[in-house]
């Protein structure tokens, strides 16, 4: 609810209800933490925030490098690879 341009957290809270089999999860419990209204609109809502080009390339990439580091991530098979060319 917005009175007077303030984004009143509390009264919001009231009128939702959680389900007792709701699960949440650590991702869930780590986005409560950080900014408890996006954890209201996100997931209690399921408001989504529409992504923006530079998030999405920053995904892939850490989502490349993640899959690098998965398949060399011992001196061995990084030598071994630079061996093959």
């Amino acid at each position: 609810m917005r009175i007077k341009g303030e984004f009143d957290q509390e009264s919001l809270w009231d009128k939702v209800k959680i389900s007792p089999d709701y699960s949440f999860s650590a991702y869930k419990l780590e986005s409560y933490s950080e900014c408890p209204a996006k954890f209201f609109f996100s997931f209690l809502l399921k408001i989504w925030i529409k992504p923006r080009p530079a998030l999405i390339f920053g995904r892939l990439l850490h989502s490349i490098l993640a899959s690098f580091h998965e398949k060399y991530n011992s001196k061995d098979a990084l030598h071994s690879s630079y061996a093959k060319g």
